[in-house]
C-alpha cells in the first residue's frame, strides 16, 4: 500500500530549506537595536481609531479625559445627559409625526 503523506525525513529537509531563508543570525545587536527603534518611531505617529485594539482606544480616551480634567463620574453624568437629551429630541419628533396623521 502506497504512502499519502511525506516521510519525516522529506518533512525535515523541507523544515531546513525553510529555517535557512529565515535565518537571521547574522545581524548584529546594533542593527536589530535600530530597527526595533524604527517601529517605536512608527508607533508615535497618529493612528486610526479602525486600528488601535480596545486597550488602545480606551487608553487614548482616558487620556484625553485626563487632559480635560474631568472625573469619570464626570465624564457618565454628561454621556447620560446627552443620551436623555437624544431620546427627548426623538420622542417629541415622534409625538409631532404621530398627530400629525
Amino acid at each position: 500500500m502506497a504512502r499519502r503523506g511525506s516521510s519525516v525525513k522529506e518533512l525535515q529537509e523541507k523544515r531546513k530549506k525553510l529555517s535557512l531563508k529565515v535565518n537571521n543570525s547574522n545581524k548584529t545587536y546594533e542593527q536589530n537595536r535600530a530597527k526595533n527603534n524604527d517601529k517605536k518611531i512608527v508607533d508615535k505617529k497618529k493612528v486610526s481609531t479602525s486600528t488601535m485594539t480596545a486597550k488602545e482606544r480606551a487608553q487614548a480616551m482616558a487620556k484625553k479625559r485626563i487632559a480635560s480634567g474631568k472625573t469619570i463620574a464626570q465624564v457618565k453624568a454628561d454621556n447620560k445627559a446627552k443620551m436623555i437629551a437624544a431620546a427627548k429630541k426623538k420622542n417629541a419628533a415622534f409625538k409631532a409625526k404621530r398627530n400629525k396623521k
